[in-house]
């Protein structure tokens, strides 16, 4: 072995002595100096900009003078400059666009410069008036004994909630980049470990993943073309050494230039991030030998290449369309196929018209099984201006729900494209209806309710969660009542925009208008007797009440628990982390009840709950279903075709289980022995046929090179799911699972296959 060791050591040398090398080195210097200068700051949310004034909160200063002597109002009011009582004061009823947001912009300096007093809040003035839990851990410290930076928080939580309905809320903390002390830009509401751990496997997948490997492509590429040249290997066979053991020491060989620029840049960051952020990542450290193996996937073919034609350039060059070629059917799978037409048509919902089978995909189509024809039918057909694109994504879609009473289907369309809660497409949200007696014909109600999401209570009654004034809102109403639609909407550049919600559109407000910023999440009980609400770590009870409102019954504070999709059920309510924690409360008294972790770090997508509130059908992101059964306080993986690749679950009655997987695949279980009653699919198509039976073999097998980066955001970001859809704080968005083996596998198989090729042509050729 000792030639080859000598070999294996001058390739060291030739790349420790490559100019090449330390020109990338001394720029990866450079380059972590620059990025070192970067800091993330999370800092207390205080002051006011003018997006947070509400106009109510300039009607109730015009008329201060009504209010009691010791009401906020009139504190603030008190502390105001004298200009700025003038100019209120003067104000006209109905202002203008300009005169109200010259007048926000007053109101907001003006709070702002009250935050810093410590005279602004008053017992007295505030008395009747419930402060949150941070506000009040604040108070309990004493007013004079908070720094100037908690003080204007406190001042700003007391404002808020002294004028619930006059003043946006505000999130705990804001973060604010910095650039060598210097802050850069507006304020971001992202968590601050989450952004660094993103932050870094950009700079990672990007800076070493793609030009990093390039880079090393380029530069050892001459190696084996300039060993099996003339001259040079007749001077190496001349020594008793083995041609193919001679191929593979100069490829281990090449691996080391991207090995010694590996460990350099990742080293330096892993030290940067720990020095400069507190944030010590030992896994980052693992993405050393992972790019190492990336890089030694692509010299596989560029060293056979080189061996072969024995050219640097064609090496580069065939290299280059190799990674071509595993993009473009990388992208073929999954940007194409999956993304614009298996996806799609997979269903989001499934359920029981009465004993048809219903299912609405991620496309925003409801479909009914045929049975007679064997073929899912599309009902509820939008009109020509709503209509979808027969491939990609439609019309969001909340439902549908069944009333069994008038056998009807209830659903809602959501806007496609939307700028803060207003539509800016040609769409907006419909909802939509149908009987079965019209053989589901479309039908359309309001234009204005923008809800999410909608049941029906015993009296057949639609309760949604809608957006009302400040935050969301409890309303109810009969559907199929032909009401006019309401007049809710403007043109915006000539464009048709509709308000996202309209009270007088034929909703009846049922309940308070809630003060939750976004993302907040709610569950409507069956039945509607109960509401429950999860936003910034608070979960709240809402009853129905003997005046047919709901009220709300108790809430509790869950410290550190993030955002998670709220489910309610009888005498449960169930909380999905993204972390993969299943949390179920009672709720009497909200105590909690048993913790769950069915899948460490994949979160549920779907929560489906049986109409008698005793069972929970759990839809996770890694496509797996779990029930839980709230009587014997178990949650179970239930033996059912398709797991892996379920995509929605449902309930017929109380005794039997819907299963949606594949494509258009429902299965229908009966509980709770799990045996199967039913099962329907719909005939594929020519695409999907290519797709499950070429494309998806054909990628299995294939090298996948850059499929590897799903490794490297595990390692970094400890995430096991990834979001495919805009990050609008929605856990219900579609989430692929990071797969970490078959791409491993694959690509070592291609490794082995074309070493093996270069070293059987080796000892065969006659150089």
């Amino acid at each position: 072995m000792t030639p080859y060791i000598a070999i294996l050591k001058d390739s060291f040398r030739d790349a420790i002595a490559s100019r090449v090398l330390w020109i990338l080195l001394i720029c990866s210097t450079f380059l972590l100096l620059a990025v070192a200068g970067f800091a993330f700051e999370e800092r207390p949310v205080t002051e006011f900009s003018e997006g947070h004034i509400y106009p109510s909160l300039l009607a109730e200063l015009r008329t201060q003078a009504a209010k009691p002597d010791n009401a906020p109002i009139r504190r603030i009011w008190a502390l105001f400059d004298e200009a700025t009582k003038k100019r209120l004061s003067e104000q006209p009823h109905n202002p203008s666009r300009r005169e109200q947001t010259l007048a926000k912009q007053t109101v907001a300096a003006e709070l702002n410069a009250l935050l810093a007093r410590r005279d602004l809040y008053d017992p007295a003035a505030w008395s009747g008036i419930t402060l949150e839990s941070e506000a009040s851990e604040l108070l309990a410290r004493g007013i004079d004994n908070l720094s100037s930076q908690e003080l204007a928080r406190f001042n700003r939580l007391a404002l808020e909630a002294a004028f619930p309905a006059d003043l946006s809320i505000s999130n705990r903390a804001s973060l604010y980049i910095s650039y060598w002390g210097e802050t850069i830009g507006p304020p971001l509401q992202f968590n601050r470990s989450f952004l660094i751990k993103a932050a870094v496997h950009v700079f990672v997948r990007v800076i070493v993943g793609m030009l990093g490997i390039f880079c090393s492509i380029i530069v050892t590429a001459s190696i084996v073309p300039q060993t099996f040249d003339t001259g040079a290997i007749d001077l190496l066979l001349s020594k008793p050494i083995s041609r193919s053991l001679l191929y593979l020491t100069k490829f281990v060989g090449g691996c080391s230039f991207t090995l010694l620029t590996a460990v350099y840049i990742l080293g330096g960051v892993w030290l940067l991030v720990g020095w400069r952020h507190g944030i010590w990542l030992p896994s980052l450290l693992w993405c050393i030998p992972v790019f190492v193996f990336v890089f030694a996937v692509y010299y596989s073919v560029s060293a056979l290449a080189g061996v072969i034609w024995r050219n640097t350039i064609v090496s580069i060059v065939v290299t280059i369309l190799f990674w071509g070629l595993c993009w473009s059917l990388g992208a073929l799978r999954t940007l194409v196929l999956e993304n614009f037409l298996i996806e799609p048509a997979r269903p989001i919902r499934v359920l029981t018209a009465g004993d048809d089978l219903v299912m609405a995909n991620a496309r925003g189509q409801i479909m009914i099984w045929n049975e007679a024809n064997g073929e899912w039918v599309e009902i509820l057909k939008p009109e020509a201006a709503h209509q979808w694109h027969p491939y990609g994504q439609g019309l969001p879609i909340v439902g549908p729900v069944y009333d069994s009473a008038h056998e009807r289907l209830i659903a809602q369309h959501l806007p496609r494209k939307t700028v803060g809660l207003l539509d800016l497409g040609a769409t907006s949200s419909i909802l939509i209806f149908g009987d079965r007696g019209d053989k589901w014909q479309r039908q359309e109600e309001n234009r204005s309710i923008y809800a999410k999401p909608i049941q029906l209570d015993r009296q057949s009654r639609l309760i949604a969660v809608g957006y009302g004034g400040v935050g969301p809102a409890f309303v109810r109403q009969t559907i199929g009542l032909q009401r006019e639609q309401s007049n809710n909407h403007f043109e915006l550049l000539g464009i048709e925009v509709y308000l996202p919600f309209d009270r007088d559109a034929g909703f009846a407000a049922v309940g308070p208008e809630l003060r939750m910023p976004h993302p907040w999440f709610v569950s409507i009980a069956p039945g509607g007797d109960a509401i429950a609400t999860y936003n910034r770590d608070k979960l709240t009870l809402f009853a129905l009440g003997k005046d047919d409102r709901y009220a709300e019954r108790m809430h509790r504070e869950i410290q550190n628990n993030g955002d998670a999709l709220v489910s309610l059920g009888t005498g449960i309510v169930m909380l999905c982390t993204p972390r993969g924690e299943i949390q179920v409360y009672s709720t009497d008294g909200l105590s909690l009840r048993k913790t769950f972790e069915p899948e460490p770090g994949i979160g549920a997508r779907f929560i489906e709950v049986s109409p008698d509130g005793k069972r929970f059908a759990i839809v996770l992101h890694n496509r797996t279903l779990w029930i839980y059964d709230a009587e014997t306080n178990e949650l179970t993986k239930p033996n059912v075709a398709g797991q892996g690749d379920i995509a929605a679950a449902g309930f017929h009655g109380n005794d039997q289980l819907l299963v949606g997987d594949k494509t258009t695949r429902v299965s229908r279980y009966s509980l709770p022995e799990m045996a199967l009653v039913q099962q329907v699919e719909g005939r594929e198509n020519w695409m999907e046929l290519f797709y499950r039976y070429l494309v998806r073999p054909l990628h299995t097998v294939f090298p996948k090179p850059t499929e590897l980066d799903d490794v490297v955001r595990y390692l970094v970001t400890g995430q096991r799911t990834v979001m495919l859809g805009p990050r609008d704080g929605d856990l219900q968005t579609r989430q692929a699972e990071l797969d970490f083996w078959i791409p491993l596998w694959s690509n070592l198989g291609f490794i082995v296959v074309m070493l093996t090729i270069g070293c059987v042509y080796t000892s065969r050729k006659d150089f």
